[in-house]
């Protein structure tokens, strides 16, 4: 076979021959490996170069789209953990009574044992009170290894509330990776050079201000109701994401527009009560203009509530028909699946609620008496939950009738336990008691057929003063002394004649 003139060091460029002859090289031959022909090395670099590109695009976008930097988060911080470090791609610290909160991103492959070993990582920072959050490209959880989605399970059960996943879909994934492109590309073009860092620092401006809620909500909006005419329903994982992330880019929107506005406020070089009026009427307009663009998102969230509250209502019926059927088959009910079960619906509920709570106060903004309105939506809100809420709690309140019975039956088997051993104590004193009898007539030189006789009349008998379960109450007479005795203690108790 002839060999390629173009697979040689020579044809690469100047910086990949020393990355590939300097560093590539000598690290292979180091491990006890065959390195690639230069041109399999450019071709293997390049996807690494794209895969990391994408990666950190992925991560930028999550950071811009959710306003990140707003709230305090550092990028690509180091966490000790006893697996060694991982780095978080973003981390916000704890501030007052607030947890500090770990958020990963993952984009595509990774390597399986580093996934594992994050995994873990993170593991200890859930243990220790912190959050975690990690964000992925939905078509991409087939890439996580078994080992790591297992432990991803594991603590999703572990860790309700602290330890949330979410997967994005293919379109909401491309605005995502979009804006960190735009992002991704602003700052590589500030490390080469001033001037290109200014023109992209103007076009992630331009980028902020169209962020396209409106027409994102509207399309998905009819994709949901395309489907549903099809009678397909979309994913409620699905369509909590897509509600999620138009809720933070239109946070995000919203702020965008009232930086603005003050910029323009400033721009208009007049005086303090003029600028005054002017923002009042800006910040109307804003508003206004937010409800509009929101409008479609607001829809697909209550959607989204709806569903879920239907969902639950299936869930919480399961659980109340396995109880029952339980009970008919006369079995005791699964007490820790009951009061996971219990636990979950009802946490569920809370986050619906919550959530809902959190919508009607957006929707709510400039309204006069948005503090009694809201009361009275969370009155509306609870009449329309009872019914879940009764069922939820009705599984709770088996779940403790359950730990009680089993307490009641613990007790009862400590008690029988207890008696057990006092009845066999009496036994074993009951058996000394008639040895020592029988011994006692043979010291007095009975013969051995009265000593048979007495044998079978104390066999079973307790011994004095130990009560033995089942045993016949001993004569008076056998307890002390004889028969004889006993007629002589009761002519000495018997009246004299007389009456005296």
């Amino acid at each position: 076979m002839e060999s390629d003139d173009t697979d040689r060091p020579e044809n690469l460029s100047p910086s990949a021959r020393r990355q590939y002859e300097d560093n590539y090289v000598p690290k292979k031959l180091a491990r006890g490996e065959v390195p690639r022909t230069p041109l399999g090395w450019s071709a293997a670099n390049a996807a690494f170069r794209a895969q990391w590109l994408t990666g950190k695009a992925f991560q930028l976008g999550v950071g811009k789209v959710f306003g990140l930097e707003q709230r305090g988060a550092q990028q690509e911080v180091v966490v000790p953990t006893s697996q060694g470090r991982i780095v978080a791609d973003w981390r916000i610290p704890e501030i007052d009574m607030h947890r500090a909160m770990n958020i990963e991103t993952k984009a595509g492959r990774s390597d399986h044992e580093r996934d594992l070993v994050q995994m873990r990582g993170y593991g200890e920072r859930l243990e220790a009170g912190e959050k975690v959050v990690l964000i992925t490209r939905a078509s991409a959880d087939k890439d996580l290894s078994k080992e790591a989605r297992e432990l991803r399970d594991r603590l999703l059960k572990m860790y309700p509330g602290r330890f949330i996943v979410k997967a994005a879909n293919e379109r909401v994934y491309k605005r995502i990776l979009e804006a960190g492109m735009r992002e991704l590309k602003k700052n590589l073009a500030q490390q080469v050079q001033q001037s290109l860092g200014k023109v992209a620092e103007k076009e992630a401006r331009a980028a902020d201000r169209s962020l396209a809620v409106d027409s994102l909500g509207r399309e998905y909006l009819r994709q949901v109701q395309d489907a549903r005419t099809r009678g397909q329903d979309v994913p409620v994982q699905e369509l909590r994401t897509v509600v999620e992330l138009l809720a933070v880019m239109g946070k995000v929107q919203l702020e965008n527009d009232r930086k603005n506005n003050q910029r323009n406020i400033a721009e208009l070089g007049q005086g303090f009560h003029h600028n005054k009026a002017v923002e009042k009427t800006l910040e109307h307009q804003t508003q206004e203009r937010h409800a509009e663009r929101m409008d479609p998102a607001h829809q697909l969230a209550h959607e989204l509530y709806d569903r879920e509250r239907a969902l639950l209502v299936t869930q919480t019926n399961a659980a109340i028909e396995e109880i029952n059927r339980a009970y008919e088959r006369g079995q005791n009910i699964d007490l820790t699946k009951t009061q996971e079960q219990h636990l979950a619906l009802g946490n569920a509920l809370g986050a619906i609620q919550a959530s809902e709570m959190a919508l009607l106060k957006d929707i709510s903004q400039g309204i006069g008496e948005q503090k009694g309105w809201l009361q009275g939506m969370e009155i509306i809100q609870s009449e329309r939950d009872l019914a879940l809420a009764k069922g939820i709690e009705a599984i709770g309140a088996e779940a403790a009738a359950e730990e009680q019975r089993r307490a009641e039956e613990k007790a009862l088997q400590e008690k029988a336990r207890e008696q057990e051993a006092k009845a066999q104590e009496a036994r074993e004193q009951a058996a000394e008691w008639q040895k020592a009898q029988a011994q006692e007539l043979r010291d007095k030189g009975m013969s051995p057929e009265l000593i048979a006789i007495m044998e079978l009349v104390n066999q079973g008998r307790p011994a004095p003063g130990v009560p033995l379960p089942g045993a016949p109450e001993l004569a008076p007479e056998v307890t002390r002394g004889g028969r004889a005795a006993e007629l002589e203690r009761t002519r000495n108790r018997a009246p004299e004649k007389g009456g005296r």
